[in-house]
């Protein structure tokens, strides 16, 4: 600008070549900044179908497995484990898996799958308040309720596989 300026009080014809230069080099700069962020856009779309692994788009199991009350008074309750994990890392719970205490299990979900969460809500859409205590990824609830909840969210994990 002040040399723009400086241009006009020298000259017209002087101030207007200035002109187009300056403008030449604002519209050279404007280019190479929009072929930067050209540049970024196409390394992240480039990233986006790698942040899933080819052949590890289903490889999750989910589990919800059961824990007896020792208490007394809490004979007639169970607490449910939500447990998500990938096939790696579910080995350390196979001693559960193949016991009685497993209670629900799917596999092969997809990474984008968020079921703590729906299974979470679905047990507070089904239960009275009064049936239920939900801790992080434990619930407790009344032994009567099992079968209703299993019936719940075995129609929701059924529903999930026909929308894919």
């Amino acid at each position: 600008l002040l040399v723009n300026a400086v241009a006009m009080w020298a000259s017209p014809r002087y101030a207007w070549n200035i002109y187009r230069l300056l403008d030449e080099i604002h519209r050279q700069e404007r280019e190479e900044m929009e072929n930067k962020l050209e540049a970024k856009d196409k390394s992240i779309q480039k990233r986006i179908p790698r942040s899933v692994p080819k052949g590890k788009e289903k490889n999750y199991k989910y589990m919800i497995y059961t824990e007896e009350m020792e208490n007394e008074e809490d004979r007639d309750m169970v607490m449910l484990h939500l447990v998500r994990r990938n096939n790696k890392s579910f080995y350390d719970l196979a001693k559960i898996y193949k016991s009685d205490r497993n209670w629900f299990y799917r596999e092969n979900l997809p990474i984008s799958m968020t079921p703590n969460e729906d299974v979470k809500q679905i047990v507070q859409d089904t239960l009275p308040q009064t049936h239920y205590d939900i801790k992080g990824c434990t619930i407790l609830t009344f032994k009567e309720d099992l079968s209703l909840l299993k019936e719940k969210i075995t129609e929701y994990f059924d529903n999930f596989k026909q929308v894919e």
